[in-house]
């Protein structure tokens, strides 16, 4: 799935065309390390540079192996591994990879739920939710959209919300113990993929995230979408006897 109706509309609000999109997320990403390509691959349109390794390196960006900064240079891509069967954030796994990690906010908010997110959270359709749209960065670089549903009463403050929402949960006694997750395989939309800084109909991942608290109770309704060159979702199997 998508973004919600309302979270795509406050996208188009903002930023118009990928290519403006792309270049807003790479300016506000810049001030986040990353680590460089050596020796050449910033300085490839020097005179002189041959032609060859030119198309080599967009080939490179192209497959995912690098990405390009505007104004920046050009720096490495390593693929991830996400553990499939372990509930974690995005926050936690990125420092656990030794990364900074960042966040641009498209959309956060209060609001009502549409019918399917009150389904899925087993509240009211009166109820109030905290409605949470944000590009998710590492090392300065955008690697998943985030559009999060969560019950008000678990999320009061929306200016106590850093780059962690399990951490904000956690302070307030609501931290998702557990969870279900579906992932599937699609392309990016023309407005994804300029947020995301790839090519239109570039492969992606699409997650479903419904999470519980230690109580039962469901805290989290999300749907995010992965660059498919950039991620690994790795389910440790046992055998059963």
């Amino acid at each position: 799935m998508t973004f919600s109706r309302h979270a795509r509309t406050m996208a188009r609000r903002s930023i118009s065309s990928s290519p403006a999109i792309c270049a807003t997320i790479s300016k506000m990403a810049a001030s986040v390390p990353a680590t460089p390509f050596h020796p050449n691959a910033t300085s490839a349109r020097w005179p002189g540079f041959p032609a060859s390794r030119c198309a080599s390196i967009e080939q490179l960006i192209d497959e995912g192996v690098l990405f390009r900064r505007q104004g920046s240079g050009t720096f490495v891509a390593r693929r991830i591994e996400a553990p499939a069967s372990t509930l974690s954030s995005f926050t936690s796994d990125a420092r656990s990879r030794g990364e900074d990690t960042g966040v641009i906010w498209m959309v956060r908010s209060y609001a009502q739920p549409t019918e399917e997110e009150a389904t899925a959270l087993s509240i009211s359709p009166a109820a109030k939710v905290a409605r949470l749209g944000r590009v998710r960065l590492s090392s300065g670089e955008p690697l998943a959209i985030e559009h999060a549903v969560i019950p008000a009463e678990y999320l009061p403050d929306l200016s106590d919300l850093g780059d962690s929402l399990y951490e904000a949960l956690g302070r307030n006694g609501f931290r998702p113990t557990a969870g279900t997750q579906r992932v599937r395989a699609s392309r990016a939309t023309p407005t994804e993929a300029g947020m995301l800084c790839v090519r239109q109909n570039s492969e992606v991942l699409r997650i479903e995230r419904l999470t519980r608290m230690a109580n039962g109770k469901a805290v989290e309704f999300t749907r995010s979408v992965y660059r498919g060159d950039r991620y690994d979702f790795v389910t440790e199997l046992k055998q059963i006897d």
